[in-house]
Formats: C-alpha cells, structure tokens, sequence
C-alpha cells in the first residue's frame, strides 16, 4: 500500500503574523458559539478586532516591504507586486539548452562551387511554372527594372553579402533568369512549406500547423492574400504576427508592436509604483533600478523596429505615455505633471532616443566600430536637450533647468517636495484654483493676486525667515535662475587651478545646496501641513 503524502498547509503571507493568527482564533471560535447561542455581540466585536488587526498589520508589513527595497531590490516586495511570489523557473541546463539551439539553429550546410554552372553552359530551368496556377500575380520584367533601379550604391550588402552594384549588373545581364527566379518562389510556395516541415519532422522537432500564421508584407492598401496550406491545415493570413517577442504587421511600421509594448509597460509600471509611495519608500537609485523593467519591456527589439516606427508621432507619444508612468513615480512627481518634466526629474532620456541609440550601437558592432558608452549618452543627451528646447510643455522646469548635460550629473536624489518646487505642482493656491481645490488663486499670507511656486519660494514676504540663512549666504536674494548652479555642482572647466580656491568653491557650493533644500522642505513642508489642516477643516464643514 503506498504511503499518504505529507499534508503541507498553505504558506502564510508577509503580513501574518501569532497575534493574527490567536485573533483568527478568537474570532471563529465566537462564531461557533453565536451559531450554537447566537451571541450575537460577541461575534461582532471579535470580528472587528481581527480586521482592525489584519488592517494595521497589512499596512506596517508593506511599509516595512518598501524600506527594504533599498537593501533587496528584487527580493519578497518585487515577486509581491509582480505576482511572482512562490513561481520557481523550470530546470534548464547548459547542456540542454545548446541542444535546443543546435535542433533550432542548425549550421548550413557546406556548398559545392564546384557544381555552379559556367556563364557559358546551359543554364537550368527553376521550375515549370507553366501548368501552375499562381496563388498571387506573377512578377513581370518591368517590375523587378524598377526594383533594380532603386538599389542604392554605395551601400553595405545584406545577409547574403552581395552588392547591390553586382545586382545591377547581374540584371542587366540575365532579367529572365531574375524573373523566373521570383516566379517559381511564387507558385512554389506550398511545397516549400512542406519540404521545411519535412526537414523539422527529420531532424527531431515538431511543427504545429495549427498554429502556423503568415503575413504579407507590403506597402498596398489592397492586395490579395496567398493561400497556404500546410500539412493539411490552413495557414491563415493575418495583418499583425508575433515572431521572437516583436509584433509584425503588413507595412513593417511596428505601430501595433509599439502599443502592446506600451501598455505592457504601464503595466508593469503601475505594479511596480505600489512600492514608491511620495513619501519615504526607496531611495531614487533604486526607484530607477526597478523601473528598468519597464524600459526592458518598452525597448524590447528596439534595433528592429526603432528606424520605422519613430517616424511617426503618434509612435513617440506612445512610448512617452507609458515612460511618464515611471517617471513620476521616480521623481516623485504629482500625476499631473507632463511626461517632458517628469522624464527630466527622473533622469530617463525619452523612449525614442534611447531606441534609436540601442539601434545605433547595434549598427555600430555589426561594422565592428567601437563605441563608448560615454560618446553615446553624451550623443543622446544632446539630442535630449533639442526636444527639451523645442517643446511647449513644463515651462517652469525649464526655466530652471535649462542645461540638461549639468543636470544629468546633478543631484542624484529628489524628495517630494522638491518635486513640487522644480515642477510647480503642489501646494500652491494658483495650482489647486485651476483644479477647482481653492476657491482663490490669491495669496493667504500676503496681498499677491496670484500664489504660484516663485511666489512662495523667492517672493513672498511671510516666508523670508525661512530664506535668511540662503540670503546670507548668497549675499542677495535668490532668484528661479540660481536654481541650477543651487542645485548641481560647479562645472569643472571653469573652476580655478589653485586647489585650496577649488576646494573653497566647492565647499561653498555643497553649504548652498544644502540650504536651498532646507529652504524648499521648510517652506513647502508648512503650506503642505495648512493645506491639509484647510481641507479636512472645509470637509468637517
């Protein structure tokens, strides 16, 4: 007889703890008893302990789970908000893995020169495409001229490592064997299919026809569709396939890949920020080192596809839609703020310049150039800084980060409400009024009109005891243009060379930041604590 199994409970989850479990305890034992005397009252208090218990208990242990991102990154709190938690990858050995991709990726097999046939020899025919009913029309001479004629010169040849001048030549030489090469590939589409399933089912692997689809690339509105059968099934002909995680669609403008591949990246996004609260959580590198799973799943291929689908807008705004969600949670942004100032707190380069410079390195190795990873960013960031110039948006964070190659080697962390101050979305009355938040724009502390982010911070009287020591350090009032040279250290080519100056400067220069910052906590700490009080005070009304 064989042996029971052991009987494994469930395992508990991070938040559980004994005085839950006696609590649970208590609790279904008063239920047994209200279902035998119907105590009513003691059920109903018993039961409020335990959710007041779970409820309290949920809340410190997800605390504690966002502290410990900063020691563990991708310990318990990512497998939590990811869903991975308990998932074990299956067993794959190098070994097996070298079998898959050598029954994947076969080598070719060696060609004989010697049975080419000379120019003066009679050439073979292709196929007999005479009796053959073509599944699409046949190519004619005129049209391949045409695709001749277009062949650039100068250019590096492709995967078969022939020059497009050898081309033209070849074509002018021989068009009907051209012809006749691309016809008999047309009307012997179907047995092609079936010598390469032949050839799979030969060498050990096994094809699944039913689960085979094609798709047409062309740049027609309006083509007529091959019909493909393999293995007696019917390979249907779709507009969009997937093939090796990039999504392929008639026209090759990847704009069907790139919005899957955004809202998977949102997605993970707003998984992820459930482990950035604005207010304490992770420290800023390792905000930014969890959402390089959303930049991982939104650059995916992106040397294939970047070339293409950046030349359309709609592309870019996609890419920037799903990117802010991890900037602002990096930045500890507000929700409304746009994508290009949320990208600059963050530190995160647009989507689409970083794709188009993964596709510039790829180019690059294939050339077998050699390219530094400190040429490449400086590149990115000056394209960076052309779309910070040109855009329309975040004018208040422009103005005062006007430099973006300073600012990228700048502080390397932003608090919340610093956020507020470089963004100007926050606690100011010109900022809620326009949000239907305050039933006035005007300052409460003064008789400005307006309260926006440079009136509380350089501007307002009320708040001058808390810039005094800033003051006196600068030796004049602080202005929106200071910020940058506040914030981000002196630049390096314009220090003197003297090192007791150059010490001196910097020493200067850290004392200023420190005070800004304590400048910008202790004014916006205050507004953001009335504001609160102001709020719950019109709620209770």
């Amino acid at each position: 007889m064989p042996r029971r199994a052991a009987v494994r409970g469930k395992t508990a989850v991070h938040w559980w703890s004994n005085e839950i479990a006696e609590l649970r305890k208590a609790a279904i034992a008063a239920r047994r008893r209200y279902q035998r005397w119907t105590q009513i009252t003691v059920e109903l208090a018993r039961r409020s302990d335990l959710k007041r218990a779970i409820r309290k208990a949920q809340e410190e242990s997800w605390k504690k789970l966002c502290l410990s991102v900063d020691n563990d990154p991708w310990g318990v709190p990512y497998r939590v908000v990811t869903k991975r938690l308990g998932r074990r990858a299956p067993a794959f050995d190098r070994d097996t893995a070298a079998n898959v991709a050598r029954g994947l990726f076969p080598s070719p097999p060696p060609t004989d020169w010697d049975n080419i046939p000379l120019v003066n020899e009679e050439l073979a025919v292709l196929a007999d495409i005479s009796d053959v009913t073509p599944l699409v029309p046949l190519v004619t001479t005129y049209e391949v001229e045409r695709v001749v004629a277009r062949l650039p010169t100068g250019k590096a040849p492709g995967p078969d490592r022939v020059p497009n001048e050898i081309i033209r030549l070849a074509f002018k030489r021989f068009p009907e064997e051209f012809v006749d090469c691309y016809n008999a590939c047309l009307t012997g589409v179907n047995p092609t299919l079936e010598d390469i399933a032949g050839w799979m089912s030969s060498n050990g692997l096994q094809l699944a026809p039913e689960k085979s689809e094609c798709v047409v690339l062309t740049n027609k509105k309006a083509y007529r569709a091959p019909n493909l059968s393999l293995q007696g099934c019917q390979v249907p002909v779709k507009k969009v396939i997937r093939y090796l995680g990039v999504r392929l669609d008639t026209r090759l403008s990847f704009v069907d890949h790139i919005g899957s591949a955004a809202a998977g990246a949102k997605k993970a996004a707003a998984a992820l920020g459930r482990l950035m609260p604005n207010v304490g959580g992770p420290s800023q590198a390792k905000r930014s080192l969890l959402m390089s799973v959303v930049h991982s799943r939104l650059l995916y291929g992106a040397a294939v596809w970047s070339e293409s689908a950046l030349k359309t807008q709609k592309n870019k705004n996609m890419l920037l839609q799903a990117q802010r969600c991890a900037a602002f949670k990096v930045a500890r942004c507000y929700r409304t703020v746009s994508d290009m100032a949320s990208l600059v707190l963050a530190r995160m380069p647009p989507a689409f310049l970083q794709a188009d410079n993964r596709r510039n390195v790829v180019a690059a190795k294939t050339t077998g150039a050699v390219l530094l990873k400190r040429e490449t960013t400086a590149r990115m960031i000056s394209s960076w800084q052309e779309v910070w110039d040109s855009t329309s948006k975040a004018a208040w964070t422009r103005r005062l980060i006007p430099d973006l190659s300073r600012w990228y080697r700048g502080p390397r962390a932003i608090s919340f409400h610093m956020a507020q101050a470089l963004t100007g979305h926050g606690c100011f009355q010109q900022y809620l009024w326009a949000r239907s938040r305050a039933h006035t724009p005007a300052c409460f502390h003064c008789p400005a009109e307006v309260d926006d982010v440079e009136h509380t911070l350089f501007i307002c009287m009320f708040w001058n005891a808390e810039r005094r020591e800033l003051v006196e350090s600068l030796r004049q009032q602080a202005r929106p243009e200071d910020v940058m040279d506040l914030l981000c250290e002196p630049v390096v080519s314009e220090l003197p060379v003297d090192p007791q100056q150059r010490m001196r400067i910097l020493e200067t220069a850290r004392k200023r930041k420190v005070l800004f910052m304590k400048m910008v906590e202790d004014i916006i700490g205050r507004k953001e604590e009335w504001e609160r009080a102001r709020q719950r005070f019109v709620a209770e009304a």
